[in-house]
């Protein structure tokens, strides 16, 4: 069962989940009085592999904080694929927001307090069941 999720996890990430850096403007490089345009699909995929270098070990992270490592992995490789298209549609959020201070503060700060919501619920179903 792991094996398939793993492969539907790296399909999904490969081909489906957009790349958040498309919609940064295209911006113009003056070289010797020369104006050359450069769109910003030439380097968004760059910008994504880089962002993909940060964001796969944060999922790995996050994801587990909700499951038990070795316990049943295809629930933690499908926790990871949730936790990074989510990571991936925060930076998207961000983009969209022009990557500014206050977008990333408000954007961050309300997705830790979701997970401590969601630590502090889980706490107290665990400890109801007791």
């Amino acid at each position: 069962m792991y094996s398939l999720v793993k492969l539907i996890s790296m399909l999904i990430r490969q081909f489906f989940l957009p790349n958040p850096f498309l919609i940064l403007p295209d911006f113009t490089l003056t070289i010797l009085n020369v104006n050359s345009v450069i769109p910003s699909s030439g380097f968004a995929p760059i910008l994504n592999v880089l962002a993909s270098i940060i964001l796969v070990p944060v999922s790995y992270y996050v994801a587990g904080i909700y499951y038990e490592p070795r316990s049943a992995p295809a629930w933690g490789s499908f926790l990871f694929l949730l936790f990074y298209s989510v990571h991936t549609g925060l930076l998207h959020l961000m983009l969209l927001f022009g990557f500014t201070i206050w977008s990333i503060v408000f954007i961050l700060l309300t997705y830790i307090c979701i997970h401590i919501f969601f630590n502090i619920l889980y706490a107290k179903l665990a400890w109801s069941r007791l």
